[in-house]
């Protein structure tokens, strides 16, 4: 790994745990339950499983198709994002969700820049393991 890549990562590592800040602050947050299947699915499988499908295959085709930049986010991030935010939105309806466009982001941005999912799947189990062991499962 080289050092700009350490450093953008120790960055998007900063940008996930402002976001669970955020989320912490927007929405009570729920007594935690823990178990041990579910915990495993949500921080460890999910994610894999959602960025070979978000940022290996989605933002793969669009990038392809869809070879336009802004600033240093691509359209086909851009449009991998929408998409990512609008099914976590249809699974869990509060407003606050619509912030999970910022990390989705950020796995974009080193989807694109590294041309690889390792970051990305590295960034969002990192997330995920935060996330459910802070805050407990869903009800």
């Amino acid at each position: 790994m080289s050092r700009r890549h350490a450093i953008e990562f120790t960055l998007a590592c900063v940008a996930s745990v402002m976001f669970m800040v955020a989320v912490a602050l927007l929405d009570e947050v729920p007594t935690p339950r823990y178990r041990l299947w579910p915990w495993i699915w949500l921080s460890l499988i999910t994610p894999v499983l959602e960025e070979l499908c978000f940022r290996g295959l989605v933002q793969t085709e669009l990038r392809r198709r869809f070879d336009r930049h802004y600033g240093p986010v691509s359209a086909a991030n851009l449009l991998t994002s929408a998409t990512f935010v609008v099914l976590h939105w249809a699974q869990n309806l509060k407003a606050w969700v619509g912030l999970v466009v910022i990390p989705s982001l950020i796995y974009g941005y080193f989807r694109d820049r590294y041309d690889t999912v390792k970051s990305p799947m590295a960034l969002h189990l990192l997330h995920n393991v935060l996330y459910f062991s802070l805050f407990g499962l869903p009800p």
